[in-house]
């Protein structure tokens, strides 16, 4: 998938992971090496001290030891507060640039992060704002590649707990060897072969030293979260039954995305991946969940006017479509108080609504619709796990939801320029 004029950027954390690619990487651009690499290479190290609440003077020291061992290659630094300014994104060559003094404990990334009630929602929110921080800063290197030092320990380990968090529809983009969701750019795992302990050996032998960073779930509970329970169960089973990571892996990797369960023509604006959140598909357990939710919020009344249908499968399937996104994003049938309109019988998911009396609607306190739709199933439940002051979440979706908005302007502009 390399051609000698293709720009790489690296994502550097200083694990043992990262450290082994990039003196692979290191050791294949010598001119002594029997197929030496073409490509050109950039790294990039995030910062996210402030959200592990790691001291500044602490920050600085683990930056100093990045920067030592990224020194062979162009080298760029940027802060995880950046990913709340996309389009004024600024890359430093030099680490003791960083603005570290400036993103204080009371800032905004802060203040969303703590809106986020469990560990397993702030997890997953920090990886999702790294790898939008990588594509940007790859765009702004003019990057066609992203080389991630993810191993094959740390797939396994992310393949039970994505599943866990609802994204079992996105597990082929987030563990395969490429990932290729944004068109433009691809992400690629040139370790996803190697085990955790083979790394560890690897350095060993070529006298590596990690950086450890602190992270959001150091030193965490193995039950804090599902990452961290996730991590727990592959490594314990891995210590009796050598195969566990590699059977996990090896069954994954055979999946395929399933595009008619998709919306391939919408992203998430948080992920960028594909819209896995379809609701007219009669065995769409994103229509289930949210008709079990609105049963739920329903009163006895409303109750009463909602009867199990009768219809054979293939009635209930000639539904239109309309009617079942309606129902779907739980737009439920109403009929003014007066009587004046006239609303057919309609049945959804072998549920049937019958018109004899208003059937209010219940209103979802999850923010504005047009966020909501616009975001996956895992998504979703970031947004939802935030508590009543989520504006601060919702103020990057936004920006997404713009930045959508122009992109697509300009496709439809596109044919129409000289």
């Amino acid at each position: 998938m390399m051609r000698p004029q293709d720009k790489v950027l690296v994502a550097f954390s200083g694990s043992h992971s990262s450290m082994a690619l990039l003196h692979l990487l290191q050791e294949g651009m010598q001119l002594s090496s029997h197929k030496r690499i073409l490509f050109s290479v950039c790294a990039i190290y995030i910062d996210d001290g402030s959200i592990s609440q790691v001291s500044i003077s602490e920050r600085k020291a683990n930056n100093a030891q990045i920067a030592t061992a990224m020194k062979y290659f162009d080298s760029y630094f940027t802060c995880l507060e950046q990913a709340l300014e996309p389009d004024n994104m600024k890359l430093y060559t030099d680490v003791a640039e960083l603005p570290l003094e400036q993103f204080a404990k009371d800032s905004e990334i802060n203040k969303m992060f703590q809106t986020v009630t469990t560990l397993s929602s702030r997890q997953y929110l920090l990886q999702t704002l790294r790898q939008n921080l990588l594509l940007q800063a790859a765009k702004k290197l003019n990057c066609t590649k992203i080389f991630t030092a993810e191993t094959q320990t740390d797939l396994a380990t992310k393949i039970i707990a994505n599943i866990s968090l609802g994204k079992g529809a996105h597990v082929p983009l987030d563990v395969g060897f490429s990932d290729d969701r944004t068109g433009d750019i691809i992400t690629l795992r040139p370790l996803r072969d190697f085990s955790s302990k083979e790394v560890i050996y690897y350095n060993i032998f070529n006298d590596l030293s990690p950086v450890h960073v602190p992270s959001l779930a150091t030193l965490a509970d193995p039950l804090a979260s599902l990452q961290k329970a996730a991590e727990s169960f592959v490594t314990d089973l891995q210590t009796n039954f050598p195969s566990t990571v590699s059977t996990v892996f090896r069954t994954a990797d055979k999946l395929s995305l399933d595009l008619t369960s998709m919306n391939v023509n919408n992203t998430c604006l948080l992920c960028k991946a594909p819209l896995d959140t379809r609701a007219d598909l009669a065995s769409s357990s994103m229509g289930a969940t949210r008709f079990s939710r609105y049963v739920s919020n329903a009163t006895r009344e409303q109750l009463s006017h909602v009867i199990i249908s009768s219809e054979s499968p293939d009635h209930a399937s000639k539904v239109t479509t309309d009617v079942n996104q309606t129902v779907g994003s739980q737009d439920i049938p109403e009929k003014s108080v007066n009587g004046s309109e006239d609303i057919p019988n309609q049945i959804v998911n072998g549920m049937q609504y019958t018109p004899n009396e208003k059937v209010s609607r219940t209103e979802d306190n999850e923010g504005p619709d047009n966020l909501q739709r616009s975001l996956c199933y895992a998504c979703q439940y970031v947004v939802k796990d935030m508590t009543s002051d989520k504006d601060i979440g919702e103020g990057i979706l936004k920006k997404c939801l713009q930045e959508k908005s122009l992109n697509e302007m300009e496709d439809q502009i596109r044919d129409f320029l000289l």
